[in-house]
């Protein structure tokens, strides 16, 4: 692509996103498995790497209510895989880094990230392809089993 068309495709290369159904299609059983963990109680927050709209977009799929609060790196000022931003969610909860599990689908920015500032960490690896060493589990509706599993296991 020559230089002078690079704006230009960077804007259609964001239109196709913005009307990509990547943030509009909720998985069955999501709702009903971030449901049972709030009256379990556990507290759910969001962080993520994105361009200021994820707490938009987890109001128009319908999962906003389910969280504490949404911490958008673009909105923060520093993104995953720095320890800050998790430092910044885990002070937020009013809780230690030990006490809290963060669960993402990106082993070098989620779980090296979450790691590095003291917390848990859980991969979501949906195809069982990443030999990575941390537990993992294939989607979120999976998480409320883990954390009977891990409870029970003390």
């Amino acid at each position: 692509v020559p230089e002078e068309r690079l704006p230009a495709v960077g804007e259609r290369v964001k239109e196709v996103h913005d009307r990509s159904h990547l943030w509009t299609h909720v998985p069955e059983g999501i709702s009903e498995a971030l449901q049972r963990l709030g009256e379990a109680g556990y507290r759910l927050a969001v962080i993520s790497n994105a361009d200021g709209r994820v707490e938009g977009l987890l109001e128009r799929a319908g999962l906003r209510g389910h969280f504490e609060f949404v911490l958008d790196s673009h909105v923060v000022g520093v993104e995953k895989p720095d320890p800050e931003i998790f430092r910044l969610g885990v002070e937020r909860l009013g809780l230690e880094p030990r006490e809290c599990l963060y669960v993402g689908d990106l082993y070098p920015v989620d779980v090296v990230g979450a790691r590095r500032a003291g917390l848990r960490a859980l991969l979501l690896d949906p195809f069982d392809r990443m030999d990575v060493p941390v537990d993992r589990i294939p989607a979120v509706t999976g998480l409320p089993g883990y954390l009977n599993r891990a409870a029970s296991r003390g």
